[in-house]
């Protein structure tokens, strides 16, 4: 409080007294809302309080000495509490050791570098590798735990205030006390319309390059309390499908933009967690067993996934902490939010272009929609054996001379085709898939990475481009001139996006 003026009078001491009192009764309010959130040691890790001092989380960097914990390592947040001060997750629970609070790890990794023969002389082996193998879930039961420890070098605060809380986090993933891969996480949370919302931006960096098994279950997992009756549900309501199973990837739950769970205590309080996967991270299926009572978004469950030396994997995942039920709206509401910080937010339509898909639903197209919604705004097919068949139409038709674009990502070894006038063009996991097409390969990206394609098309002749490079001179495209463009339902979960088309003048 600042006053430019004192005016001075007979009662002037008495007025002057009063306002010195009114600046000190006024201080204790003012330095309570200047209170920020803070970050302090303990004995395990690091715990986050709120400004009025509640506890949010601790992230654990020293295992427990007594514990029932099976993994050689801990680099996880727990306890994760909600905002009325319930806690949220589970730490070694009896029916697995090696669970632990919120964590990212895999049980089935491979670390890959090429093998030096040169000791061997002219008659030994030209070409080979070295492949060491790790578990770092803690599981152990498809590759060994031991040597193999994530260890944490750095947890810091880099913003806090009244309002929202960044931390850094800095890991290295060793294997027999050699560092195989470095981690680096941003953790930003913030307390809104009664619950908290906890972003984390993983970055993982390989020394050598990263293969990651093709696997049901692994990476980014919530394991919960199962202290009471739970379900899951998504923006539809309650989960209705089977539970998936460890060893058939195909058993997960399709994609979504978030899976919600939620307990009724045996306290009698209802809390949850919903985890909101990220438009940029590669196509992921959900191990949500309900006997398990975790959250897994799998992005090794429609194969494997590699990463190359020299290359990163970046991943991102929002958490919303509630009490109650399910918060179905805001649950949208901070989903649509989480798509705007994404590569699909920063998209332009170029001039003169028409796009076709909105990103929100499928309206505009027609045919077997069976198996077609639309994920993190691109239109998406789950993929279900035997496949029901069918193609998807644009409703617009286009002439013979067009220049038509459009973004595609293929899991492993996943086979599509984009119809033009009646007429198929493969598109497919080249790296991946059938010798017909591998001559495509070296234009193609990895799995669960977008591609840019374009048919730039004059009196039916195709000139074709992936990703900028011409993989086609002089495609014929079909002689249907009233059909939309197709897209084609035959192998593995694909995306399209950003499909849009300009006539030629």
């Amino acid at each position: 409080m600042r006053y430019s003026r004192i005016v001075f009078s007979m009662a002037g001491p008495f007025i002057f007294l009063l306002i010195v009192l009114g600046v000190a009764c006024q201080t204790p309010a003012a330095n309570k809302s200047r209170k920020s959130y803070s970050l302090v040691p303990d004995e395990h890790g690091m715990i986050l309080k709120a400004p009025d001092g509640r506890v949010v989380f601790r992230y654990m960097t020293k295992k427990p000495k007594v514990t029932n914990l099976a993994a050689n390592s801990v680099c996880c947040f727990h306890p994760l509490n909600t905002p009325s001060g319930e806690r949220l997750t589970d730490l070694a629970p009896g029916d697995h050791h090696h669970h632990r609070g919120v964590f990212l790890a895999w049980h089935t990794m491979g670390f890959r570098e090429k093998a030096d023969f040169s000791s061997f002389g002219p008659l030994g082996p030209t070409y080979g590798w070295n492949i060491s193998r790790g578990d770092f879930w803690g599981w152990g039961e498809f590759a060994p735990t031991k040597g193999r420890v994530i260890n944490n070098r750095e947890v810091k605060l880099v913003r806090a205030n009244a309002e929202v809380a960044e931390m850094k986090i800095r890991n290295d993933w060793v294997t027999n006390e050699k560092v195989m891969m470095t981690e680096t996480t941003s953790a930003k949370l913030r307390e809104q319309d009664g619950v908290y919302v906890f972003d984390l931006d993983y970055k993982f960096t390989p020394v050598v390059d990263l293969i990651l098994n093709h696997t049901a279950f692994g990476g980014f997992c919530v394991r919960a309390r199962n202290d009471g009756e739970s379900y899951y549900a998504t923006r539809d309501g309650k989960v209705l499908l089977p539970d998936p199973h460890y060893s058939v990837p195909e058993l997960n739950w399709p994609t979504a933009n978030w899976y919600d769970y939620t307990i009724k205590l045996d306290n009698g309080k209802t809390i949850g967690c919903a985890v909101l996967d990220h438009p940029d991270n590669p196509p992921s299926t959900w191990h949500n067993p309900r006997y398990v009572w975790m959250v897994n978004p799998c992005i090794a469950a429609a194969g494997p996934f590699t990463v190359e030396k020299g290359d990163s994997l970046s991943l991102r995942y929002r958490l919303v902490v509630h009490d109650g039920p399910t918060p179905v709206d805001l649950l949208e509401r901070l989903s649509n939010e989480w798509q705007t910080s994404s590569s699909a937010a920063r998209f332009r339509l170029e001039r003169d272009f028409v796009r076709l898909d909105n990103g929100k639903d499928l309206a505009g197209w027609k045919g077997n929609m069976r198996d077609w919604s639309v994920v993190h705004g691109g239109i998406h097919l789950h993929y279900k054996s035997p496949p029901s068949g069918g193609v998807l139409f644009s409703e617009k038709p286009h002439s013979d001379n067009v220049i038509i674009r459009m973004q595609f990502r293929a899991t492993y070894a996943a086979d599509s085709g984009v119809f033009v006038h009646g007429s198929q063009f493969q598109v497919r996991d080249y790296i991946n898939s059938y010798p017909d097409t591998k001559k495509y390969a070296p234009s193609c990206k990895p799995p669960g990475v977008w591609n840019d394609l374009e048919f730039d098309i004059t009196n039916g002749v195709a000139v074709v481009r992936l990703n900028g490079t011409v993989i086609e001179r002089a495609w014929k495209i079909g002689t249907r001139a009233n059909q939309g463009i197709g897209l084609q339902k035959e192998k593995a979960d694909f995306d399209f996006r950003y499909i849009r088309l300009k006539e030629k003048k």
